[in-house]
């Protein structure tokens, strides 16, 4: 028994006309699902999940979102710390039985993406230490290049990862080295 999106959507925007809420947006959607809340009221903002390796959004959403002056705050640019720089191949088997990153459900923990990812990162090291960065400042400059990313949720459990965090914005990579990270992630990945 689902509620309609149409239903939800609309108490939203009441809540929005009624100033209870400045700006009102969605999180998981699709362009099936926005495109039926932009027939009641303007999406403010998308919440998807964008990193380096998990690219769904660039199919349709990016562009949807930017075509209807939507704001994407990505979520887990570091792909769960993948993107860190700090996994080594044997990091699996350190996690204990019950952590959620062994389930069945995340592709990223599990081979062969796992281990592409390894490779991926390895390959990206040299690109970030160019700029003086690290693989994490340079995973959350990539997601946050597009226009219409206003913000990257990355999240931290210690003050100096927040830092480090921090240091992936503010600052551009070259074109050379965009275009570099895609062939990387086409290549090992075999996606484009």
């Amino acid at each position: 028994n689902a509620v309609p999106v149409e239903d939800s959507w609309g108490e939203m925007t009441r809540l929005a006309e009624a100033g209870k809420v400045r700006y009102i947006g969605v999180s998981n959607f699709g362009t099936e699902l926005l495109m039926r809340c932009q027939k009641i009221a303007p999406v403010q903002s998308l919440q998807p999940p964008y990193s380096m390796i998990n690219r769904d959004i660039e199919a349709s959403i990016l562009g949807w979102c930017a075509n209807n002056k939507v704001g994407i705050v990505a979520y887990s640019p570091l792909q769960s710390g993948l993107l860190t720089g700090k996994f080594s191949a044997n990091f699996l088997e350190t996690l204990a039985e019950d952590d959620w990153r062994r389930s069945q459900n995340n592709p990223f923990f599990k081979e062969p993406k796992f281990g592409q990812t390894l490779t991926f990162v390895d390959a990206i090291r040299q690109i970030a230490e160019g700029y003086g960065k690290s693989v994490a400042e340079l995973a959350i400059a990539w997601v946050l290049r597009h226009k219409t990313v206003t913000a990257a949720i990355a999240g931290a459990r210690k003050p100096e990862q927040i830092a480090k965090n921090i240091g992936g914005g503010g600052w551009q990579i070259s074109a050379s080295d965009l275009e570099n990270i895609d062939g990387l992630f086409a290549e090992i990945f075999g996606e484009k």
